[in-house]
């Protein structure tokens, strides 16, 4: 029976144990062997390789501390489920607030949750309000990538690089971000029950909603104030998309390939693709394993034992212990180069 199946798959590589006890049973073979036993079989003779499984994101398992004591403290930040407008085409607002004065710094109609638009409206807000020290969201996109090792996505890779801390709410618990979700009930009576004839007025209509919940709403947490009477632009200004990031010289500094890896000795670790172009480094007096960091946050540990170099993610992702040695400042910081190297001072792998 052995010799058969080994046969059958060696003249069929793709088909499965199921296609290959069908010919067994036609030529009256007995007894027929089950799906399990059969994939037992080619595994031992090396005809299946078990498929590796990469491991995913996975989300907080506790509540994310949503406390904010001034402005640009805490941002947060969801996409207001959709309707459509009376051309029929599709409106989904993305929302941002500031969670200490209620202001609504955006709502932004959109088509889908597309990275491009909501990288271009973060860029825009940041100019205008200067950069937050956290922002809260789901773990949707595209601001989290759950099938993702370290589950970021090029627009939460860019908050970090920028200093900003992404906050995830837990798994299917939106009260994680309850404020939020009553400001889209707002919305939900004020704006989307009306409508508009197309998306250009809808925006229009939320614009103007913007505008009077942000100027002429008090709020009762606020002393009776409105939200533009107390929110203050951050003094920490944005300078660019460009950013350079310095780590402590000790650390060994890779640049992530466009494949999303990085190259240790004469092989690749696949990292993930949301860190293209960004340096990370590897903490060699931590471990083994060894720490990764990427920016102020720890992404996990790497087994430079292990060959292949074994990654292990850590979520959620943590602030770095050593906030004064490595990098998170934008282009116009200035490391002392006694103790810290740019991306492109590579250190040897030991």
């Amino acid at each position: 029976m052995v010799v058969e199946l080994i046969a059958l798959r060696n003249a069929h590589p793709r088909w499965g144990a199921r296609k290959l006890i069908w010919p067994l049973e036609r030529g009256g073979a007995r007894p027929i062997p089950s799906e399990r036993k059969v994939n037992r079989i080619l595994e031992r003779t090396g005809l299946i390789v078990r498929r590796r499984v990469r491991s995913k994101a996975q989300p907080p398992l506790h509540k994310p501390d949503a406390t904010a004591e001034k402005s640009n403290a805490l941002w947060t930040a969801d996409y207001k489920g959709w309707w459509r407008t009376g051309d029929f085409k599709r409106c989904e607002p993305l929302t941002v607030r500031d969670q200490f004065t209620r202001f609504v710094l955006a709502a932004h109609v959109c088509r889908s949750p597309e990275l491009k638009e909501s990288i271009r409206l973060f860029e825009r807000l940041f100019e205008l309000y200067g950069v937050p020290e956290r922002i809260l969201t789901d773990n949707g996109s595209p601001f989290v990538a759950m099938q993702s090792r370290f589950g970021l996505t090029r627009l939460s890779a860019w908050w970090i690089a920028l200093g900003i801390e992404p906050v995830r709410t837990r798994r299917a618990t939106p009260v994680d971000n309850g404020a939020h979700e009553r400001l889209h009930r707002d919305i939900a009576l004020e704006v989307e029950a009306v409508g508009a004839g197309t998306p250009d007025e809808q925006q229009r209509v939320l614009d103007a909603w913007r505008a009077d919940f942000n100027n002429n709403r008090p709020h009762e947490s606020l002393g009776m104030k409105t939200p533009a009477q107390v929110y203050k632009p951050n003094a920490k200004s944005y300078a660019g998309a460009k950013v350079e990031l310095v780590y402590p010289e000790r650390m060994l500094v890779r640049t992530v390939s466009g494949s999303g890896s990085i190259k240790l000795g004469s092989g690749m670790v696949q990292l993930t693709s949301a860190l293209v172009g960004y340096p990370v480094a590897i903490d060699p007096q931590t471990g083994p394993p060894h720490e990764v960091w990427f920016a102020q946050h720890r992404l996990g540990w790497i087994n430079l034992d292990a060959n292949p170099p074994a990654v292990t993610a850590e979520p959620p992702v943590q602030a770095c212990p050593e906030k004064d040695d490595p990098t998170r400042h934008q282009s116009g910081y200035k490391p002392d180069p006694r103790n810290s190297l740019t991306h492109t001072d590579l250190l040897p792998v030991s």
